[in-house]
């Protein structure tokens, strides 16, 4: 009996994708000739496009994203030396010499209890994180996107 690895590469990244509708999962990866529904979907993407091209897509079409998006404004001072060795750091795009963005993947595990085995497992997925980082002649101001937050810091 074949058993599925919910933990593995390809099962955390058809989680990352389905953060995208399937209109957008066509668009962004060119699939609009093709009917098949989100499953079939996803797993044509993820047999087709290596972990980097996913990734880079993911951030390069953070907007399309069906989560919502709030914003954040830091006022304050972050060195960019903890944004690029960040452990979660993916890439940086430098926009111009005062503006850059940082795309981060943050591992989150649940645990859960399977009545089946009746043990405790988890299961991981992977959250995109977009910071906005622009530096103002009176301070440094940070922005960052991320689903489901709150407040200004």
């Amino acid at each position: 009996m074949l058993t599925l690895d919910i933990n593995s590469s390809v099962e955390m990244n058809k989680r990352l994708l389905k953060a995208f509708s399937v209109n957008a999962l066509k668009e962004v990866f060119n699939l609009n000739e093709y009917k098949e529904k989100q499953a079939e979907l996803l797993e044509r993407i993820i047999e087709t496009n290596s972990v980097t091209v996913i990734n880079q897509t993911v951030f390069n079409n953070f907007s399309l994203l069906k989560q919502h998006v709030y914003l954040f404004d830091f006022l304050g001072i972050i060195a960019d030396s903890w944004l690029d060795n960040h452990p979660c750091f993916h890439s940086k795009n430098k926009i111009s010499s005062s503006n850059s963005v940082y795309n981060l993947l943050f591992p989150v595990t649940i645990e859960f209890f399977n009545k089946t085995s009746r043990t405790i497992q988890n299961i991981q997925f992977i959250i995109p994180v977009q910071i906005n980082k622009k530096k103002h002649k009176t301070y440094n101001s940070y922005k960052y996107s991320r689903k489901r937050c709150f407040g200004n810091y």
